[in-house]
């Protein structure tokens, strides 16, 4: 049974007066006439006695009046808590951010650009690897993840906002053999062994130019501390944008062999029917001005 029907119904019922209930209601006296109608073929029985004079409740339309009263009220109560709790949470955006990314160059300035949109706007921010941010991101448990390009091909139901695009670059610990080259040929990718960090699923989009490395072995690390602390060891290189958070230890940047060097995107990602959506639109307007320097 239509609410709607209802509560005309029941506007009626309290006025009395087919006049007066169309005024409150914002409808025409011959809309509204015929809603009721509607509602008294639908429950087979004629709810109002009609005269010219006056109109009165029959013995069904007064069982309809106190039993669907107290369901109308709790409909409305209903749907003003749902508003106050979507625009609470409107107030509140959980921002995920993958865990390689420098917090300085990238978050904070999409954290600054968000409030300056919304000054009301309060930001919970979680530092995640990949997989926790997908699972995330499936569950609702966050509005907006920061990310790259690499590692988010896959994502299903998403809306992505390039932020920023930037060189990829080798990365290697002091201990790398690598650490005094000024440069790095096709002939020594051959023979160095290549750390990929992902979780565990084939790279897509951006990241798929790696499985076309000629490198002579290929590893992966599944979170960044431990991609990081292998690296720090020397035996593989890594492949990071100027973006990635700093760790302990000293790193150097150097440039993939020519007919390897590749781009990546930072990203904001949203779910496509977020009630925020319209605010994250704006991201494409943010500023990331950090050098491409180590």
């Amino acid at each position: 049974m239509d609410i709607r029907k209802i509560a005309y119904f029941l506007k009626v019922a309290e006025t009395l007066n087919f006049n007066a209930a169309a005024q409150e209601l914002h409808i025409s006296h011959q809309a509204l006439s015929k809603q009721i109608k509607q509602l008294e073929e639908e429950v087979g029985e004629k709810l109002l006695e009609r005269s010219t004079t006056n109109v009165s409740l029959t013995e069904i339309g007064r069982k309809v009046v106190e039993i669907y009263t107290p369901l109308l009220r709790d409909w409305n109560r209903a749907g003003e808590q749902l508003n106050a709790f979507v625009n609470a949470r409107n107030q509140v955006l959980r921002l995920g951010y993958f865990s390689g990314l420098s917090y300085g160059r990238v978050v904070e300035p999409v954290q600054q650009f968000l409030l300056e949109q919304s000054p009301e706007l309060k930001i919970n921010m979680l530092a995640a690897d990949m997989a926790l941010l997908r699972e995330l991101m499936d569950s609702d448990a966050v509005d907006l993840v920061l990310t790259h390009g690499i590692h988010h091909a896959e994502w299903s139901g998403v809306e992505s906002i390039v932020l920023r695009t930037d060189p990829l670059y080798i990365l290697v610990s002091e201990h790398h053999p690598w650490y005094e080259k000024a440069a790095v040929t096709e002939d020594d990718l051959r023979e160095a062994s290549f750390l990929v960090y992902g979780d565990g699923r084939p790279l897509e989009g951006e990241g798929a130019f790696f499985e076309e490395l000629p490198v002579k072995n290929r590893d992966a690390a599944y979170n960044l501390d431990s991609y990081m602390a292998i690296l720090q060891q020397g035996k593989h290189f890594g492949i990071v944008g100027p973006s990635y958070t700093r760790r302990e230890g000293k790193y150097k940047f150097l440039e993939l062999p020519k007919s390897y060097r590749k781009s990546h995107t930072i990203t904001a990602m949203y779910k496509k029917l977020h009630p925020q959506r319209n605010t994250f639109q704006k991201l494409v307007d943010v500023k990331l001005t950090y050098s491409n320097e180590l």
